[in-house]
Formats: C-alpha cells, sequence, structure tokens
C-alpha cells in the first residue's frame, strides 16, 4: 500500500512540473482606452522555481513565465505605467513588457521583497495589437500569487 502511495506521489509531482511553474493569468488579457483607463489581473505559480533558469522570451509560449496580453486603443504617446507589488519579503518576481513586435520596451528586475514597475509611451501603430507582459518568476514557492495593474497615466 506504501508503495502505491509513493507511486501515486511521484505522478502527481511528475504532472505538476510537466505543467510548468505558473498558471495563466487571469484574465488572459485586457484593453486600456479612454472609458478603461486601467485593467487588473493575477496569477499564481504552482511549482518552485530553481534560480536562475533561462527563458521568458516575448512572443514565446514558455511555462516559466505568466504571460499576459494588454491592448492599448489610445492616442500615440500615451503613458502606461504596469505594477507589480511584491507577493511578500521573500518572493522575487520580474516584469518584461515586449511590443507586439517583440522588442522590449520595458523591464524592472528589483531584489526580493521589492516592487516591479515599467512605464512606456505607447505607439499608435501597436493600436489593437497586444503588447506582451511577462511576469519571471525567480524565487517563489508554490502557490504564491500575485496581482499586477495596468493603468493611463
Amino acid at each position: 500500500m506504501k508503495v502505491v502511495r509513493v507511486f501515486l506521489f511521484v505522478i502527481a509531482l511528475a504532472s505538476l512540473l510537466a505543467a510548468g511553474t505558473a498558471q495563466a493569468a487571469d484574465p488572459p488579457s485586457g484593453t486600456l482606452s479612454r472609458k478603461s483607463r486601467s485593467v487588473k489581473w493575477s496569477g499564481t505559480f504552482v511549482a518552485p522555481e530553481p534560480h536562475p533558469v533561462a527563458g521568458c522570451a516575448g512572443g514565446s509560449s514558455d511555462p516559466i513565465c505568466d504571460h499576459y496580453l494588454l491592448k492599448v486603443n489610445l492616442p500615440d504617446g500615451a503613458r502606461i505605467r504596469i505594477d507589480l507589488p511584491a507577493p511578500s519579503a521573500a518572493t522575487d518576481l520580474d516584469l518584461f513588457v515586449y511590443a507586439p513586435t517583440g522588442g522590449e520596451v520595458g523591464s524592472s528586475g528589483n531584489l526580493p521583497g521589492e516592487a516591479e514597475f515599467v512605464e512606456f509611451r505607447h505607439s499608435a501603430r501597436y493600436t489593437n495589437k497586444p503588447y506582451e507582459v511577462l511576469i519571471r518568476p525567480w524565487i517563489v514557492v508554490p502557490g504564491t500569487t500575485y496581482t499586477a495593474t495596468a493603468k493611463v497615466r
């Protein structure tokens, strides 16, 4: 009976790790506009993340990071700020923002327990094309949750 329990535990752990370290952002996307000047999303990291791990590039489906798609339907030059408060003093999450063309428009990689933020100016050529916001776990424990906000400044 003990062997069966150990076997089931190993299978459950392997499937959890194979699924990646993050669940999808909830909701997975949002739009900033004149009527909606702020959007909020959250996520949960379900497995510990070894430090350091490569990955988390814009446009990838890499499960290491949480991916959020942010559309901006505002005039050229609109100032956008994305905030990611630290979930705890022992947690380290980093924040990356990529333009629809794949180029990085900003990143924040502060120390554990410090909030992350990125500010950038929207380019009208990207209207109705989503920016990709990636949240990268560096130090997390299973079940770590976060809440992020994007707003027009």
